[in-house]
């Protein structure tokens, strides 16, 4: 198993997202919370980004599996990034 086209690279962005996630402190003000939520979720969303990437580069996916797994995994993250995002 060769560890994807990034050398599982990737996998630090899933980890990262699980630490910030774990970092959310009760005793921080809420907005700051909120921003340690959203940086988490983007961490999430460019670990699933780089995994479609990776099985496209690493055919393991074709354009069309690529897009598919796109529209089911990248897309819904994205929608709920701007929903939760406070401008």
């Amino acid at each position: 198993m060769s560890g994807g086209y990034f050398d599982y690279a990737d996998l630090h962005l899933y980890d990262l997202a699980l630490e910030v996630e774990s970092a959310i402190n009760p005793e921080l003000p809420e907005d700051i919370r909120d921003r340690f939520a959203e940086t988490a979720l983007a961490l999430q969303m460019a670990y699933q980004m780089t995994q479609c990437v990776d099985y496209l580069l690493e055919e393991d996916y074709g354009n069309q599996a690529f897009r598919e797994a796109w529209r089911e995994k990248v897309i819904p993250l994205l929608h709920q990034f701007v929903q939760e995002v406070e401008v």
